[in-house]
């Protein structure tokens, strides 16, 4: 398995953890983009951005990528060599993932040598629990996250002037914190954690590097 999980930058923030993905593709694979987090936009922009996103990586044809949409009927995840999940709100995502049993489905996927990249809301759902944006709630249900991150919760674009937030919020939902920034993110090969840029760790309070 290898799961990426970006902090949710954009094409020219994410530059080291987008060359890290894009180097496990080759041409001719396949890959499965789930953008139903997305709450900003239309779907078919996030199509022309993510698309974007991939052609300055690699030779990979529009054709070859499959965007998984509410109404889309679950493809077998093994026809891909790569799922991006993107960023937008994560209860929503979640919500959608739970109901689809794609946690599940996510998990075996990834056991059975998958590849996942999950940018903001979608590397979130990733950590022990979403309550590091309760703000997004609105009304979904609390359904539970995947906690694949050795029971650290995750928040993204992360930003040095947000410590005091998040030492309160890792206090308060009483579950250490793993910040993303947006140029950075973690790369997860099995039981190894790999940091890319400048990843914190906010444990009841107290700030320290994830090394």
């Amino acid at each position: 398995m290898v799961l990426f999980l970006g902090g949710g930058g954009d094409i020219q923030d994410s530059i080291e953890i987008d060359t890290a993905f894009f180097s496990h593709l080759m041409p001719n694979d396949k890959i499965l983009y789930i953008p139903v987090a997305c709450d900003f936009t239309t779907y078919e922009n996030c199509f022309v951005w993510f698309n974007s996103l991939v052609k300055k990586y690699t030779n990979i044809p529009s054709d070859n990528i499959t965007m998984l949409l509410e109404t889309s009927v679950i493809p077998n995840l093994n026809d891909y060599k790569a799922i991006y999940i993107g960023g937008g709100n994560t209860y929503k995502l979640l919500d959608y993932i739970c109901k689809n049993n794609l946690d599940i489905k996510f998990k075996e996927y990834l056991k059975r040598n998958g590849i996942i990249f999950g940018g903001s809301a979608g590397a979130i759902i990733f950590g022990k629990t979403i309550e590091t944006v309760i703000e997004e709630k609105e009304n979904y249900p609390d359904n539970p996250a995947l906690n694949m991150v050795k029971d650290y919760a995750i928040r993204c674009h992360y930003q040095p002037q947000d410590d005091k937030l998040f030492q309160n919020l890792s206090k308060k939902i009483k579950t250490p914190i793993i910040t993303l920034p947006e140029n950075g993110g973690l790369k997860i090969d099995k039981n190894n954690i790999k940091t890319i840029g400048n990843v914190f760790i906010f444990n009841n309070g107290i700030k320290s590097k994830y090394k």
